[in-house]
C-alpha cells in the first residue's frame, strides 16, 4: 500500500464525523429513524452501484459458498451502529459520538490483545 492508501485512510477518518452529522440531521428532518436508516442504506447502496459502473468488477459467484458463516453478519452489525449515530450524534454531537465510538474500539482492541 503506497502513499494514497494512508491519504484515503485519513479522509475516510476524518468523513466519520460529517456522516454521523449528516444522518442525524436526515432523522431529525424526517423523525424516524428507521425509516431514515433505511434512506441512508439505500443511497449507499446507489452509491456503489454507481462505483461499479465504473470500476466493473466481476460477480464473485464462486467464492459466495465458501466464506464464513460470521462474515455474513457485518450489514447487521452496521445497521447498529447506524442507528445509534442516527439517534445519539444529533444528542452528543458528532465529533463526540464518533470519539466515544472510535475509543470504544480502541480500548476493545487492546483490551483482547490481553
Amino acid at each position: 500500500m503506497g502513499w494514497i492508501g494512508f491519504v484515503f485512510a485519513i479522509l475516510a477518518g476524518a468523513a466519520n464525523p460529517f456522516q454521523s452529522a449528516t444522518n442525524a440531521e436526515l432523522n431529525k428532518q424526517m423523525g424516524r429513524p428507521i425509516w431514515a436508516g433505511l434512506t441512508v442504506y439505500i443511497t449507499g447502496l446507489l452509491g456503489l452501484l454507481l462505483i461499479q459502473i465504473f470500476a466493473r468488477q466481476a460477480f464473485p459467484s464462486g467464492k459466495l459458498g465458501s466464506v464464513h458463516w460470521w462474515a455474513w453478519t457485518g450489514g447487521f452489525i452496521s445497521i447498529a451502529a447506524t442507528m445509534a449515530g442516527l439517534m445519539l450524534a444529533q444528542k452528543m454531537g458528532s465529533a463526540l459520538f464518533t470519539g466515544h465510538s472510535v475509543a470504544e474500539v480502541v480500548f476493545a482492541t487492546v483490551d483482547a490483545t490481553r
